[in-house]
């Protein structure tokens, strides 16, 4: 069962909200402009609020649905680790779409939804809170995604591994940006000094 939910999860996964949204619009791959991410930061930069919130909400529904329903039929906290690193896999190696994907933290927000509301707010307040700092996206995800292993080990220490993993892997697809924030040239989604 584990590995049917894994393998539909990737593919709920692959369904990329900002790439779909602009074939359906007849709008420029995403993948080609702007910080060339198909997430809602860049779709926010290249179009507008309401189709960035449309791609996020699309994005983060992606990663509850599946870990949603592993979760609440009872399958052991390994088997939903799976079933969210496979969701997050489906959305940065995206069979639909040449393996060409995005950085899953809007799907990994959605996966821990199912976590609990706790877990979510802390997230949240974590990302929002270092956005209103900094100014940059790209920061915001990263300390996101160093504290949430923190947070589940506190509220429901059973997923504090898969997180980890989740984690992990988020950071791992912002590499690029980590090396432009040490050098000072990542551009900010919020500029306080306009």
């Amino acid at each position: 069962m584990t590995l049917i939910f894994s393998v539909s999860a990737y593919f709920i996964g692959a369904l990329n909200g900002a790439i779909l949204l602009c074939r359906f619009k007849g709008w420029p791959d995403p993948r080609f402009h702007g910080s060339k991410n198909p997430g809602a930061t860049n779709i926010l930069r290249l179009h507008d609020q309401q189709a960035a919130s449309l791609v996020l909400i699309f994005d983060i529904l992606k990663g509850t649905i599946p870990v949603y329903i592993a979760y609440y039929m009872n399958m052991p906290p390994v088997a939903i680790g799976f079933v969210a690193i496979a969701t997050c896999l489906g959305h940065i190696f995206p069979i639909y779409f040449n393996f060409q994907g995005g950085k899953a933290v809007a799907t990994g927000l959605g996966i821990l939804l199912p976590l609990g509301m706790d877990m979510t707010g802390l997230v949240l307040m974590t990302w929002i809170v270092t956005i209103a700092l900094t100014g940059y996206a790209s920061l915001a995800a990263i300390i996101t995604a160093i504290a949430a292993p923190i947070y589940i080990e506190f509220i429901k220490p059973e997923f504090t591994w898969p997180v980890l993993m989740l984690s992990i892997l988020i950071i791992l697809r912002h590499i690029n940006n980590i090396h432009r924030l040490i050098a000072g040239k990542e551009k900010k989604i919020v500029n306080w000094k306009q």
